[in-house]
């Protein structure tokens, strides 16, 4: 099985959890960190895992682009998110990608997520607003996310 994760956040827990969850998927595995230049080609892949941080209640837009390019083409999907409020992922979900794609979804979850990154307008933001979270990312979300994924035959 081919995988492509492909994602894009802005202060590093997006990408600590798209590492990790490559190191778990038992399937040939390509990375795209969106922030660069990705040529590829979702029909290319069995299964694409899309992955963002969430920023004021919306994913980052280099994933926002990604999906409006490559929808039509994902076969399957699963989706994950970064976010500081673990309780609002279902709504982050429903409120950042289309009907279509969430169909297509095989996998949905939240990973939490760090903060010690965070600079300027964001930090006092954080500060303000982030005070009974625990700020850390749940990596035993990711180990039951690909063992989900670990499991499922795409091709059916």
């Amino acid at each position: 099985m081919k995988i492509l994760i492909a994602y894009a956040g802005k202060y590093g827990s997006t990408e600590k959890c798209a590492v990790q969850l490559s190191k778990l998927l038992n399937a040939d595995i390509t990375i795209a960190n969106l922030t660069e230049q990705f040529n590829g080609k979702a029909a290319d892949y069995d299964l694409v895992v899309v992955g963002s941080n969430i920023r004021f209640g919306q994913i980052d837009r280099r994933v926002t682009e990604f999906v409006q390019k490559q929808e039509k083409e994902i076969k399957k999907c699963a989706l994950f998110l970064t976010a500081a409020f673990y309780q609002n992922r279902e709504q982050y979900f429903k409120e950042n990608y289309s009907r279509e794609l969430l169909k297509k979804a095989i996998q949905k979850e939240c990973f939490g997520g760090e903060f010690s990154k965070v600079k300027g307008l964001d930090k006092w933001i954080v500060r303000l607003v982030v005070k009974d979270v625990s700020a850390r990312i749940f990596y035993e979300k990711i180990e039951q996310f690909a063992q989900m994924i670990n499991q499922i035959e795409i091709g059916k």
